[in-house]
């Protein structure tokens, strides 16, 4: 990646941001780019299906057990989830989440 690409994709996961809102945007981005449906992402994580969705409304944080059956499932790490640290994301879905930032509205 180019250091440009870097950093409109820092600004875009919203760097430093440790709000709910923030958080369960990053949650709905990872979930974009692993191509999941919120009842997917459920499934696979063990939680209640409408979990997914109040994290990505921002109604709650993820907790434990989301946290890390986002790591330990889907590769998607604490740094990225509640900071938007590029390095909590699996390197072969970083091309992904730039078309993501680069398609966003």
């Amino acid at each position: 990646m180019k250091m440009n690409e870097i950093a409109k994709l820092e600004a875009f996961l919203q760097l430093g941001d440790t709000s709910k809102e923030a958080a369960g945007r990053r949650v709905y981005i990872a979930r974009l780019a692993l191509d999941m449906k919120q009842t997917d992402l459920a499934h696979i994580l063990g939680t209640e299906s409408q979990a997914p969705s109040n994290i990505e409304k921002g109604r709650n944080n993820p907790n434990v057990r989301i946290m890390t059956g986002l790591y330990r499932l889907l590769g998607f790490d604490f740094n990225f989830v509640m900071y938007g640290a590029i390095s909590g994301v699996p390197i072969a879905h970083l091309p992904k989440l730039l078309e993501i930032s680069e398609t966003a509205i």
